[in-house]
């Protein structure tokens, strides 16, 4: 892939940053919309940890940028109608990717569906199968070393924000 609209959820699982180091992604143009920037945000400030990990991605994607390994492009949408619904979010990137004729990667299969019916591209990126690992330093980031039994009960109080692995990777 050249160019495409990255969702949150690909973002929340540091899905580019593994593909661009692994070698898929390189040299990619990712257009990240300021909406899935906002819903990030609000995951943070719910306490969520996916929300952090979607925050670090971004950060990763950054330096990825300064680097010149990526070109990161924050896709202005003040145009766009705003909600903190993700019905909203999906339109949002799916007008971006119509607008600028280029693909979705998600893995958010109703909007995989939607924008395909829409006449959009979309691919399904593979999420990190790491993302229990993900998970794990995140809170030892923030709690420190801990005893095995309370690791494994703050990873079952935040297994939810887990987000579910799908069956396709892109692979161009």
């Amino acid at each position: 892939l050249d160019k495409f609209v990255a969702d949150t959820n690909i973002l929340d699982a540091g899905t580019i940053s593994q593909l661009v180091i692994d070698g898929p992604l390189y040299d990619s143009t990712v257009v990240i919309p300021d909406t899935v920037i906002h819903e990030i945000h609000r995951q943070v400030d719910e306490g969520r940890d996916i929300g952090e990990a979607g925050l670090t991605e971004l950060e990763t994607l950054h330096d990825l940028d300064q680097a010149g390994l990526i070109t990161l492009d924050i896709a202005d949408t003040s145009a766009e109608p705003t909600s903190q619904d993700n019905v909203d979010v999906d339109h949002t990137i799916i007008n971006i990717a119509r607008k600028r004729d280029i693909p979705i990667c998600s893995d958010d299969e109703t909007l995989l569906r939607i924008a395909q019916l829409l006449g959009v591209t979309s691919f399904q990126l593979k999420q990190e199968l790491s993302q229990p690992k993900q998970l794990v330093e995140h809170i030892l980031a923030k709690e420190g070393e801990l005893p095995i039994f309370e690791l494994g009960k703050l990873i079952g109080d935040r297994r939810s924000e887990l987000v579910p692995t799908p069956n396709e990777v892109v692979n161009e």
